[in-house]
């Protein structure tokens, strides 16, 4: 896999440096490359790593990454993989992920750790117990031949849209013909760092609670230096 990890960027500039630090760190053993969509502030970090971004107004989201997404479309890549700036990925997960070769797939879980409390949960797709098997946006994985055809047909996010937009491109793909492949994986592979500044908080997630400390070998910086 030649993977193009695709990052929308918007301030939370302590978290944006930790996301950067682990991809880099997975160069090590992965062939990556990162393109951002980003703001001027965000850009000047980015640059510190000799990532690739382009700049859009934060509103509407849906139509910033849209126009992010076709600029990161004219990158050299097998695989795209969607992440957030606030978001961690193991080598684990990278390691399941190189051994399948589905359209479009994910996984329907993640742990979240909020930097503030040293609290951590883990929560799974779905609804009065039954697991659901639709992915999470983080970690979402798009071979480019796939990209090409369903962007072919229309945006991938609705542009007006500010939250729900993992759903909504979601829908977007099984109505072009690509249903998500959900990966049995039960590992640790996605951390979704939270602080003050996040559409979905800490508290707002019901997920069950976690060991922070299970998670934080996968996090450089301690609690402490972001409290």
């Amino acid at each position: 896999m030649k993977i193009l990890f695709y990052i929308a960027t918007h301030k939370r500039h302590e978290v944006l440096r930790m996301c950067l630090d682990n991809l880099k760190e997975l160069s090590k053993k992965w062939d990556i490359d990162v393109f951002c969509v980003s703001s001027p502030q965000d850009a000047q970090i980015i640059s510190e790593y000799d990532y690739d971004y382009c700049i859009e107004d934060n509103f509407p989201l849906g139509r910033k990454k849209n126009l992010g997404l076709k600029e990161a479309m004219k990158k050299d890549f097998t695989h795209l993989i969607e992440l957030g700036s606030d978001d961690i990925i193991t080598d684990e997960l990278l390691t399941e992920y190189e051994k399948n070769d589905s359209a479009y797939f994910g996984i329907n879980n993640y742990h979240l750790i909020d930097l503030r409390s040293g609290r951590a949960k883990h929560w799974t797709y779905g609804i009065q117990g039954q697991e659901i098997y639709s992915p999470i946006g983080a970690g979402r994985v798009f071979k480019k031949e796939t990209l090409e055809d369903a962007l072919s047909k229309g945006d991938l996010w609705p542009d007006e849209q500010q939250r729900g937009l993992d759903g909504a491109s979601d829908t977007n793909m099984m109505l072009r013909g690509y249903k998500c492949d959900i990966i049995p994986f039960k590992g640790i592979g996605i951390i979704d760092l939270k602080t003050d500044e996040n559409i979905w908080p800490f508290d707002d997630v019901d997920g069950v609670e976690y060991d922070f400390k299970a998670l934080s070998a996968f996090v450089k910086d301690t609690v402490d230096e972001h409290r």
